[in-house]
């Protein structure tokens, strides 16, 4: 006999583990749409314009993938500004600066990266 024994349950740890791994995309899913829901909740809090009328806040979805967006055509324009342009009907607009509110929205995320994150794992690996 060896002066070193361990037992414990290891097969049955081994196999807990493969079944976790082999549902990751669902964690993955869920995890995404955690952050999709956080993102789209945030994107209002970041349009800081005169005359909102809440259609574009209020048009954002995730497509269950991997992107956010507006089906609203003016929504790029109202992200990136459109100064001195012309649109289709002929409407110049001089001071139209971009409100970029999904590039702030974007950059406060850590704390909804980490918190979906933690709510995921508890979640799925209990």
């Amino acid at each position: 006999m060896s002066g070193f024994s361990f037992t414990s349950n290891v097969e049955q740890l081994i196999a807990k583990l493969m079944s976790k791994v082999t549902g990751m995309p669902q964690f993955d899913d869920a995890l995404k749409q955690r952050i999709a829901t956080a993102v789209i909740e945030r994107i209002p809090t970041n349009m800081h314009w005169q005359n909102p009328t809440g259609a574009l806040a209020g048009s954002f979805s995730y497509d269950g993938h991997s992107e956010i967006g507006s089906s609203l055509p003016y929504a790029r324009r109202r992200e990136f500004g459109f100064s001195g342009r012309t649109d289709s009907l002929g409407r110049t607009y001089t001071n139209d600066p971009g409100g970029f509110y999904m590039r702030d929205t974007l950059a406060s995320l850590d704390d909804v990266i980490d918190g979906a994150y933690t709510a995921a794992a508890t979640e799925y690996f209990g």
